[in-house]
């Protein structure tokens, strides 16, 4: 019969041209996905890290700052070496100047794992938007 339908047609639009396969929703909607992930990535990373510091009670934190409260705990402990006379108490200012050395690096060491976190962050997130849409995509259902 001609005009005749058997239903109603789902039609979509593809990347090479007007589709009218049911499955092409899917691929739009994973297209919709990675047009926003621009700017989701930021957004969810800064979420995670304003929930972080709500939780612990600081401030804005970066590696800079992490660096900068081990440089003025080293910095204390060294005035505490000089301050204790290191002729007349060698035994304290060295003790002070020793812990002032293992704070720094041990300072230095959290930036590192801070800045590697910060990386691994982004990675993941990114990496998530892809995995979301190979998870809906019809190639990768069981």
């Amino acid at each position: 019969m001609v005009g005749s339908s058997d239903g109603p047609r789902k039609t979509g639009f593809s990347i090479l041209g007007r589709s009218d396969r049911a499955e092409d929703d899917d691929d739009r909607c994973v297209l919709r996905i990675a047009h926003l992930r621009a700017s989701l990535d930021p957004a969810i990373v800064d979420s995670f890290e304003m929930l972080g510091q709500n939780a612990a009670g600081t401030g804005p934190l970066d590696p800079g700052g992490v660096v900068t409260r081990g440089l003025n705990l080293a910095g204390s402990l060294i005035d505490g070496a000089s301050t204790s006379g290191i002729f007349t108490n060698f035994g304290g200012s060295l003790a002070l100047v020793v812990a002032a050395v293992m704070c720094l690096l041990a300072f230095c060491l959290i930036t590192i794992q801070f800045v590697m976190t910060m990386v691994e962050s982004y990675i993941l997130v990114a990496a998530a938007f892809i995995f979301l849409g190979f998870g809906g995509s019809r190639w990768s259902q069981s």
